[in-house]
């Protein structure tokens, strides 16, 4: 089953304090795509939680992919 879909939820879950995104329809996929907690985020600036947040939503949609497909490629590479 593919996990990548262009129909995704992201919300702030507050007992967990945690972001988490999802399929937008769960009856599709019961389990969470992403889930970013506190350990992780507490640490970052607001811009690096926005581009955090921003590359991981962007990898889960495949016309995003598709359209950043070379800049995808490109970060592949990178030692």
């Amino acid at each position: 089953m593919d996990v990548l879909s262009d129909a995704l939820v992201v919300r702030f879950d507050p007992d967990s304090r945690s972001v988490i995104i999802e399929h937008a329809g769960q009856s599709t996929v019961a389990t969470l795509l992403v889930q970013i907690r506190p350990e992780t985020y507490s640490t970052m600036a607001f811009e690096q939680m926005a581009e955090f947040l921003g590359s991981r939503l962007l990898l889960l949609m495949p016309s995003m992919r598709a359209a950043f497909a070379s800049d995808i490629l490109r970060m592949e590479e990178q030692p």
